[in-house]
């Protein structure tokens, strides 16, 4: 991984009677699937210790997606409020990749939040992983993860009667990104706030 910020309502500085942790992760160019799979199989692994619903994978971007392809009031909002724990070179990257943020909020001038940046540690195991993974084909690997997990979430989800019309927004599934979000809060929230301007117009 090469950033890692916190999303969500955490983000807004609220939570519920039982959050979980979002979480906003920028991985290696072509490395995406394979940093998600190993996270995956990590919080499996928390099963063990009841905390598998305290961390949520929402959304991954690798180092050739930086800037959001879907730019609306909702996804600027979430930018803007990301709170960066990890690398803040990269996070200040991809805050610059997505200045276009402004032109939904024009006041946002917020600088980057970096009150909770881990502090560095020397990562002698991750270098080690990394160079394991790169004699094992991993563009490949990654490719073929990407499938798989496609493959996977479609099924699952038709099974539960998702909407295909809704599902390529709410499971955005690309080589480069990863968006995972059933409750797809975007569309709601964006319907809520065309339904308040449309009655806000008839009453004035």
């Amino acid at each position: 991984m090469r950033g890692i910020a916190i999303s969500g309502s955490l983000s807004k500085y609220y939570a519920a009677e039982n959050p979980d942790i979002d979480y906003f992760i920028i991985t290696a160019a072509d490395r995406l699937w394979i940093a998600r799979t190993l996270l995956h199989l990590f919080k499996k692994v928390t099963f063990l210790t009841g905390h598998q619903h305290y961390l949520c994978m929402n959304y991954f971007v690798d180092k050739k997606a930086l800037k959001i392809t879907h730019p609306n009031l909702y996804s600027s909002i979430e930018v803007a409020t990301l709170l960066p724990v990890y690398n803040a070179p990269v996070m200040q990257q991809f805050f610059d990749e997505n200045a276009w943020i402004l032109e939904f909020l024009p006041n946002h001038s917020v600088p980057m939040d970096i009150h909770y940046l881990a502090g560095y540690r020397k990562q002698r195991l991750k270098r080690l992983m990394e160079r394991i993974i790169g004699l094992l084909s991993p563009d490949k690997m990654n490719r073929l993860l990407m499938k798989i997990t496609d493959r996977k979430w479609r099924r699952k989800w038709k099974r539960k009667g998702y909407p295909e019309t809704d599902y390529d927004r709410a499971f955005l599934t690309q080589l480069h990104i990863s968006k995972n979000n059933p409750v797809d809060y975007e569309k709601k929230v964006l319907q809520s706030l065309s339904r308040y301007q449309h009655q806000h117009q008839q009453d004035a």
